[in-house]
């Protein structure tokens, strides 16, 4: 076997495995023989090997690419030209973030009078009325998977996004009070009344928006409901930790980061630019990329932001439990 491929195998540098074998060997005279023999390798969990393989397949994409070409889906709706987006991938990469930039600072939309953001679990019945008090907002599910596991949520959210210019949801059932050939101004004032304090209105139209921001792949949605997926743009974010970097470099003067306890109601802004940049050339130095211990793991925002927290803490050991935080 020759040096290159020693290396390749056992993950060194072809200048280790020379001096290992000795200066004076070459491609020819190297006799050694490696046996596979049992992997000691963890087991995986169902999905990290196809993870993997993804990761492997875009180490090489330019990630101001994919954020532009998910600036313009995120436009689109935004603008009211389409129904809905999907954003799949990894975490930590800034998917929440572009969104709720571009529909401020691109699209002048402000949140709570023209876009909601829902995270955390959903019920069928929450995501009904949820879609009824925001019939004519973006809504935003971040990180709330629960509305595709759900056949009844599924329902719902298929009717929300339908291609027909009329967009009709409805649910029959004991707790609905009929609202058939109303406008919503009168749906509305219905649903106020006493006597419908606990209903819902058996159906109403939804003229708005909506963003899936999701950690769940394609494939996995797919698999409760291809046809939710029709009515939708999708985009996958996936990034190696060189893309991360790459990422973080072109946002790096816009990053703040708050303290988790706040005054009088209000995040403390606890953002140092200096320091900042300090955690960042550490993240992107060979000192940290190539240490063995971050071997397998990919670097995102969080790991920027757990690191910093460290520095700000001022512990001196702040770059030994980088690590840690990965």
């Amino acid at each position: 076997m020759s040096i290159e491929n020693i290396a390749k195998y056992l993950q060194l540098e072809p200048e280790e495995v020379s001096k290992i074998v000795g200066e004076e060997s070459s491609e020819e005279n190297v006799k050694i023989k490696i046996e596979d023999g049992e992997k000691q390798e963890d087991e995986m969990l169902p999905g990290e090997k196809e993870n993997e393989e993804k990761l492997e397949n875009v180490q090489f994409a330019d990630p101001d690419k994919i954020f532009e070409e998910l600036e313009t889906y995120v436009k689109l709706v935004g603008d009211g030209l389409s129904t809905a987006l999907l954003i799949t991938g990894q975490g930590g990469v800034g998917k929440s973030f572009t969104v709720k930039n571009t529909l401020e600072k691109k699209c002048g939309l402000v949140e709570g009078k023209d876009f909601v953001i829902q995270k955390g679990g959903i019920t069928p019945a929450g995501l009904y009325n949820f879609l009824f008090r925001n019939y004519d907002k973006i809504v935003i599910f971040d990180d709330s998977d629960s509305v595709f596991n759900d056949i009844d949520s599924l329902n719902i959210l298929k009717g929300a996004l339908d291609t027909d210019p009329i967009r009709k949801i409805s649910w029959q059932n004991m707790l609905a009070f009929q609202s058939d050939g109303m406008t919503h101004e009168e749906i509305e004032i219905e649903a106020n009344k006493k006597q419908n304090a606990r209903k819902h209105p058996s159906s109403f139209t939804f003229v708005g928006g909506a963003i899936f921001i999701s950690n769940k792949t394609r494939e996995f949605i797919a698999k409760k409901d291809d046809a939710l997926l029709t009515r939708c743009n999708i985009i996958d974010i996936t990034l190696s930790s060189q893309g991360i970097i790459k990422r973080m470099a072109s946002v790096l003067n816009f990053i703040k980061i708050y303290a988790t306890k706040q005054e009088n109601g209000r995040p403390i802004d606890i953002t140092k630019p200096e320091m900042i940049k300090e955690v960042f050339d550490y993240l992107k130095s060979d000192d940290f990329l190539k240490d063995p211990r971050l071997k397998g793991k990919t670097l995102n925002f969080r790991v920027l932001n757990k690191v910093y927290i460290f520095k700000y803490a001022g512990y001196k050991n702040w770059k030994e439990l980088a690590f840690r935080a990965v």
